[in-house]
């Protein structure tokens, strides 16, 4: 299992807003370590589009759009 991280500071440029993740290696290290280098991008999409939705849900429905991303 190889697991991978990311930090973003000052996420989507908000000063002192982060976000920090692990991606457990499950479904392989390339897996893990495109959702450390990209899930924050995805995610930001669906918080844009979406302001007063939960980030647990983003989490959950940028899954869809994650694997066909880190597929192609």
């Amino acid at each position: 299992m190889e697991d991978a991280h990311s930090f973003v500071i000052d996420f989507d440029n908000i000063r002192g807003q982060g976000f920090f993740a692990v991606f457990d290696g499950h479904a392989g290290k390339h897996a893990a370590e495109w959702c450390g280098n990209h899930f924050h991008e995805v995610g930001i999409l669906y918080c844009l589009s979406n302001p007063l939705i939960f980030f647990g849900t983003v989490s959950a429905r940028s899954h869809p759009r994650v694997t066909q991303l880190s597929d192609s």
